[in-house]
């Protein structure tokens, strides 16, 4: 009897370590760009040491600050030339005034179908309050868009 408690008292004492063990690391949490915290996924401690070994390196080599103190990145496979990065902005606003005029497109013709009372009467109720949602979705993606492109134009 006393073999077993002694046992018990044991593997108890094992997984009481375990577990303050793998609750003593803090989960990575940031706050993104619209205000959500994200919470990313726990490491073993091992694998934090050899990751924090690993990134010592090259981010070393990387972080090199400027005269005005803006932060430069030293390796060369890192960098993008301006005039490459003046067409990708101007791909990047193409694109974004392409979806622009296609979600005007598709608001159009739900706000025509809500501000007829012919075909607003053809409609079922389900779908007519469908087509209402759809219409509040676009007109919230054509307000996201116009401001992306705000900022894209900065």
């Amino acid at each position: 009897m006393k073999k077993l408690f002694v046992t018990g008292a044991i593997a108890c004492a094992a997984l009481l370590a375990h577990a303050a063990r793998a609750q003593s690391i803090e989960a990575p949490r940031y706050v993104n760009g619209q205000g959500i915290e994200v919470i990313q996924g726990r490491t073993t401690p091992a694998a934090a040491a050899a990751e924090k070994k690993q990134d010592a390196a090259p981010r070393a080599a990387q972080a090199v600050r400027t005269v005005d103190g803006t932060a430069a990145v030293a390796d060369p496979r890192m960098r993008v030339s301006v005039t490459e990065q003046r067409t990708r902005d101007k791909d990047r606003l193409a694109i974004l005034n392409e979806e622009l005029a296609r979600e005007m497109g598709e608001y159009n013709s739900k706000s025509k179908i809500l501000n007829s009372p012919s075909m607003r009467d053809k409609l079922p109720p389900a779908e007519l309050a469908r087509v209402r949602e759809l219409a509040a979705d676009h007109e919230k993606n054509i307000q996201a868009l116009m401001s992306e492109i705000a900022g894209v134009r900065k």
